[in-house]
């Protein structure tokens, strides 16, 4: 319990969070290099689509929608470069909007035990949901995922960034000493937070995205008394006593 001593507001990321996401990036890329395979590697299908995302990640921001126009206009980029024909860009468009709308409209498959955690801990803190990307889509996913009436909360940000926490924390009248953030992704959740004197628990997911990585046993060192990692949420059962 000590670690939670004087918390009032415990917030989660979402995607990879609190249900599956990241592995529908990476299987819509297996389908796309599988296409292309003809005619360029998928190791460089991956490389181009990522460098193309970050050039526009200040203008286009996170998400299905996001990665949609990226390889929508990588494609283009892509047919002369590698001799690419017609009607296998054609196929490649009709995939992206196949893909994107099944992404858009998937099942949420939620994390096991969240369901209980989280109306254990409603009792006792103010819940909150922090994540980034696609409003639309965000609220869409909350709304299939059924765990919408546990957060006091939700905020969809278009970036994390150590300056989007502050304004939050502030606008809402909760201290750094008050707040817990819980994440599977350290770049975005986990190190701004900690970096502002509030808490972080970091919680790997199966799939992350390279750019989002960070090293945690840096934090680790930097930060031994508000950063955690944990591997189940069954371990919060060793921190409170849930009747």
């Amino acid at each position: 319990m000590s670690f939670f001593q004087g918390v009032r507001v415990i917030a989660f990321d979402a995607d990879d969070t609190l249900w599956e996401n990241e592995s529908y990036f990476r299987q819509a890329e297996r389908q796309f290099t599988l296409l292309l395979q003809p005619y360029l590697s998928a190791d460089v299908f991956i490389q181009k689509h990522y460098d193309l995302l970050t050039k526009h990640l200040p203008y286009y921001g996170y998400g299905v929608k996001s990665f949609m126009l990226l390889s929508l206009e990588l494609i283009g980029q892509l047919k002369d470069d590698y001799n690419i024909p017609t009607n296998v860009c054609s196929d490649f468009t009709e995939l992206v909007f196949k893909i994107g709308h099944e992404m858009l409209t998937a099942q949420i498959d939620v994390y096991p035990h969240i369901h209980d955690l989280l109306g254990n801990l409603q009792a006792h803190y103010k819940l909150w949901v922090i994540t980034k990307g696609d409003l639309l889509d965000q609220e869409s996913k909350f709304s299939r995922s059924g765990l919408m009436g546990y957060f006091d909360a939700i905020h969809v940000l278009s970036f994390k960034y150590k300056v989007s926490y502050k304004k939050l924390l502030t606008d809402n009248n909760c201290n750094v000493s008050d707040f817990v953030m819980i994440g599977n992704s350290l770049k975005s959740d986990i190190e701004p937070v900690l970096s502002l004197g509030a808490k972080g628990i970091y919680m790997p997911s199966k799939t992350t995205w390279f750019h989002e990585y960070l090293d945690d046993s840096i934090l680790e060192q930097k930060y031994p008394d508000t950063f955690l990692k944990m591997q189940d949420y069954l371990e919060f059962s060793n921190f409170f006593d849930f009747k």
